[in-house]
């Protein structure tokens, strides 16, 4: 999904830093393979987006999956998004030269920001979860996307981007929800013979607002110093150390500092996950939030 980001990178704000970030590193990579997977309207190859066997599968897991797709079915979800012929630089069967290519673009240009990914796609999964459990299947599915509804029994997706509509029934498969940080909307499979999957925007509006360089606003600056401003802006959506570390581009243990000092104070909530402790703006913080902007 990513590679959308690259073909556009105006419509994914989210992906700003990481673009600058990977700058560099993207200029030294082949990308004729990589650019194959992705046609001018955004399509992908459904088997390259393979249905997650468990929640934050690894590179391994997910390169494995896409080399051992069916040679028939690969062929078919590049006639899917190429009907008038594959870009020269695939093969007949370009499985392993994909493989590769995406193995090379993930340990150059995503690998070292996984950390942070990872922290970030975590916590929406959680979030996603208590919004079901506290609100029902309803609520959390309609909270993904505007695209998104339950009619009943049925889970509609509204694809601006199509007008061939199909139906899938689950069939006892189940629907498995996939938070992205490259999607502005909602993903599904191009058609009906696909796994049921949806891929959906992660929720962290509040990030979008710091790389923009907009940040908090003065008062609150003057109140709370403008690095620990910054922190509580960011955490809107539960946080890690390492994840904001990652986000600002400083060590872990500066951000700590201020993370501690926020929560002493009442303004971030906290919870362990694992060997990792999670933090989010409690009430309080967003009250003082809300007060400095209006």
């Amino acid at each position: 999904m990513s590679l959308r980001a690259l073909r556009s990178p105006a419509a994914y704000p989210l992906a700003r830093r990481w673009l600058r970030a990977t700058r560099a590193a993207r200029r030294q990579l082949d990308s004729s393979v990589i650019s194959a997977l992705i046609t001018d309207d955004f399509l992908t190859p459904d088997f390259c987006n393979p249905r997650p066997e468990k929640a934050l599968t690894d590179l391994a897991d997910e390169l494995a999956a896409v080399e051992d797709a069916d040679l028939d079915r690969v062929r078919r979800d590049l006639d899917l998004i190429w009907p008038q012929g594959w870009p020269a630089v695939l093969s007949a069967d370009p499985r392993r030269q994909i493989v590769d290519a995406l193995r090379a673009y993930w340990d150059a240009c995503l690998a070292p920001h996984w950390f942070g990914f990872r922290a970030l796609l975590r916590a929406d999964i959680a979030d996603r979860g208590q919004t079901a459990a506290e609100h029902g299947i309803a609520t959390m599915l309609e909270g993904l996307s505007d695209q998104v509804r339950l009619d009943q029994t049925t889970i509609v997706v509204e694809n601006p981007y199509s007008t061939d509509g199909w139906t899938r029934a689950t069939d006892g498969a189940g629907l498995v929800l996939v938070p992205s940080m490259f999607t502005f909307g909602v993903s599904h499979p191009l058609g009906p013979q696909a796994p049921p999957m949806l891929m959906y925007p992660v929720r962290a509006s509040e990030l979008i607002t710091i790389r923009d360089g907009v940040g908090a606003a003065d008062h609150l600056h003057s109140l709370l110093g403008r690095a620990k401003a910054t922190v509580l802006i960011l955490s809107g959506e539960p946080q890690t150390s390492r994840g904001l570390a990652d986000e600002l581009g400083v060590s872990a243990s500066a951000v700590n500092q201020h993370l501690r000092a926020l929560h002493r104070a009442g303004l971030l909530d906290s919870a362990r996950d694992g060997r990792h402790v999670v933090y989010r703006r409690s009430p309080l913080g967003q009250q003082l939030l809300d007060s400095d902007r209006g």
